[in-house]
């Protein structure tokens, strides 16, 4: 079994090399209004994959060609009244969690500590059944036309209640002041660049001291939990990933010298990304049950 340091050293290497390909990054994907579209999502439990896991699946997906934001392992599969294809290969991802254990005793007194577990188990997507069709792409209820309205990003943004002021020329998140500056909305190319900005810059929003705490992380190191978080939160509200690598191309070169000498920085980035997807996008549920409420 691959200990710890290896299995960070494979996973690591496998996104140094989709960085390298130069054709995209790969946590940025397109969108349809499909509702089998979107963050990889586990295809028993319906919960979303996290960490580094929605990275590895989605360059799963562009290496085969996988449309279907569905996976599950062979039992799941199995559970769900379907079957691998004959020949299939699993996509390897991560399970993760703190162990505790009992210490030496100091000073008289025996101390619990915790010790990382890493482990990879493997998934296959829908694609790669029989039996699954309704999980597939062009099989779902798809209920509405794709149009250049974002209302779910519209409300998110309002949900968050961020002090956002518009006008200037640049994009930034002040700690200082506590307040996202944008430009005006009619100054970006198109529709899907603002938003890949706002959320990009609420990303940085979500971690100051007084909502995740990022405050002690580097430069470089917060780009790219804001690029990543930003690209997981524009795929969950229908946003199709902005084509404009202008204000990320700069770090790649950084991001690859810190995987390469730290395997475990892309599971950090990886990790704190999903905590401030998730952390912005409750707004969204918070906004929709006080809505419920009042009606």
């Amino acid at each position: 079994m691959p200990s710890t340091k290896e299995i960070r050293q494979n996973i690591s290497q496998q996104i140094v090399d989709a960085l390298k390909s130069g054709n995209t990054l790969p946590w940025r994907q397109s969108w349809s209004n499909d509702p089998n579209v979107g963050l990889p999502t586990n295809a028993v439990s319906a919960n979303r994959y996290s960490g580094v896991n929605p990275i590895l699946l989605e360059i799963s997906r562009m290496n085969h060609g996988y449309q279907s934001k569905w996976w599950g392992t062979y039992k799941q599969i199995q559970q769900l009244g379907a079957n691998v294809k004959r020949g299939e290969k699993g996509t390897a991802i991560t399970f993760y969690k703190n162990i505790p254990v009992k210490n030496q005793k100091v000073a008289g007194e025996e101390r619990e500590e915790t010790i990382p577990l890493l482990r990879i188990y493997h998934v296959f997507n829908v694609e790669q059944t029989d039996g699954l069709d309704h999980l597939r792409v062009g099989h779902g209820d798809s209920t509405t036309d794709m149009d250049d309205s974002h209302d779910e990003a519209d409300a998110l943004i309002d949900a968050t209640e961020a002090d956002i002021r518009y006008g200037g020329n640049r994009a930034y998140y002040s700690p200082t002041t506590d307040h996202i500056q944008l430009p005006m909305r009619n100054q970006f190319p198109n529709v899907n660049d603002f938003y890949s900005t706002a959320t990009h810059e609420l990303v940085h929003w979500s971690g100051a001291s007084h909502r995740l705490n990022r405050s002690e992380l580097s430069y470089a190191f917060e780009e790219l939990v804001a690029e990543i978080g930003s690209c997981y939160i524009c795929c969950e509200v229908g946003v199709p990933a902005s084509d404009d690598l202008s204000g990320v191309t700069s770090y790649v070169q950084s991001w690859l010298r810190e995987m390469k000498n730290d395997p475990s920085f892309i599971f950090k980035a990886a990790s704190h990304a999903s905590k401030a997807a998730d952390y912005l996008l409750a707004f969204r549920q918070s906004s929709v049950e006080k809505l419920t409420l009042v009606v």
